[in-house]
């Protein structure tokens, strides 16, 4: 498990051997777009599969996801089903 603050949100992500889970929580604005963007793309590259668990948001600026065929890599993995 990895756990990691950003300025307004936080972040954690557990590997398992099947698919892996990014947990995020509090408030994710335009400025953390980047770094949503290289947290997806790092936990497809460890497990194929990527569960989002948006639970603990209390605000997700709509820039922020993604549409579902963004990238080829984002539909196979199935990141934001």
């Amino acid at each position: 498990m990895t756990v990691a603050t950003e300025q307004t949100w936080h972040w954690r992500v557990d590997v398992g051997a099947d698919r892996s889970v990014l947990a995020l929580s509090g408030e994710i604005d335009m400025s953390g777009a980047d770094r949503l963007d290289d947290l997806l793309h790092e936990a497809i590259a460890r497990a194929g599969t990527v569960e989002v668990d948006l639970a603990g948001l209390t605000f997700i600026d709509s820039t922020e996801v993604p549409p579902r065929d963004r990238t080829p890599e984002f539909h196979a993995a199935r990141a934001w089903s």
